[in-house]
């Protein structure tokens, strides 16, 4: 399945839980409690704009993949997220390179296909939440990750 599929499955809010992505993030980052009601109630609104934004957004074909595996935080059990570019060579374990995928566009991030094997152990809404937070981890909106992409690739460039 791909990310725009998945997404434009599950909306923000359902009728039976108000915002089961969102309850997601939360039990999987329980630091984004920390924050405090306030700062909680405006994070919940951005993350939901984003998401909209996401269900919003036609998605740019390619052929990598969304893959995901377990790691291990002190007490906290959470997932990493990263990308895989089926035209990578096969290492010796039979896997590929991952990639980081915060500064990829959106719109290529919505074309990826979400690796089968992420569905074994979380449902669709926690790897919903798990992709959600890496995609806006650059920005909360796609102008936001550009501007940010854009100021890592001029202070590289004032590097050399």
């Amino acid at each position: 399945m791909k990310l725009h599929e998945l997404i434009r499955k599950h909306p923000w809010t359902e009728d039976r839980t108000p915002y089961p992505i969102w309850e997601e993030m939360l039990r999987f980052h329980p630091y984004l409690r920390e924050e405090g009601d306030k700062a909680l109630a405006v994070l919940q609104t951005r993350f939901g704009e984003a998401y909209d934004l996401l269900r919003a957004m036609d998605a740019e074909e390619t052929d990598w993949m969304i893959s995901m595996w377990p790691l291990q935080f002190d007490e906290i059990a959470t997932f990493a997220v990263s990308g895989i570019d089926p035209q990578d060579p096969v290492d010796e374990m039979g896997n590929r390179k991952p990639y980081m995928l915060a500064f990829k566009p959106w719109e290529k991030w919505l074309g990826m296909e979400i690796d089968p094997v992420c569905f074994h152990e979380l449902s669709e809404t926690e790897v919903l939440a798990f992709i959600l937070m890496e995609i806006t981890y650059a920005g909360m909106t796609p102008q936001r990750q550009n501007e940010n992409r854009q100021g890592l690739i001029e202070l590289g460039e004032g590097d050399t």
